[in-house]
């Protein structure tokens, strides 16, 4: 599980821009850096937050919250993980570059 945990969190870093980086290398040029705008993210936020009407009632328990205001407080983990492996081959669907997005999917596959 620890795998996944980091593997998903590295991956909304980079979609989110915030992971290091060298100080003259703007994540706003990422094309992978869909969610670097703040409204976006809130938005994709709030999206996520809506989903929890479309999961089943065997997980709904821990549903995702809205990452935008939880994600780095009290998130627990099958909630991070039903996020990025459950919720984001959907959501990212169009936002990635194709080239990203086929190789996410091909990740969430394999987990």
């Amino acid at each position: 599980m620890h795998l996944e945990l980091n593997i998903g969190q590295l991956q909304v870093s980079l979609w989110r821009g915030t992971i290091e980086h060298l100080k003259d290398d703007d994540p706003s040029t990422w094309p992978f850096a869909i969610l670097h705008n703040h409204q976006v993210w809130q938005a994709h936020g709030a999206t996520v937050a809506a989903a929890h009407r479309y999961i089943p009632t065997c997980i709904e328990s821990r549903t995702p919250r809205n990452p935008a205001e939880k994600i780095s407080s009290g998130y627990k983990a099958i909630e991070y993980l039903l996020y990025v492996f459950g919720l984001c081959p959907a959501l990212l669907y169009g936002a990635l570059p194709p080239e990203f997005y086929h190789h996410f999917c091909k990740l969430v596959f394999r987990i």
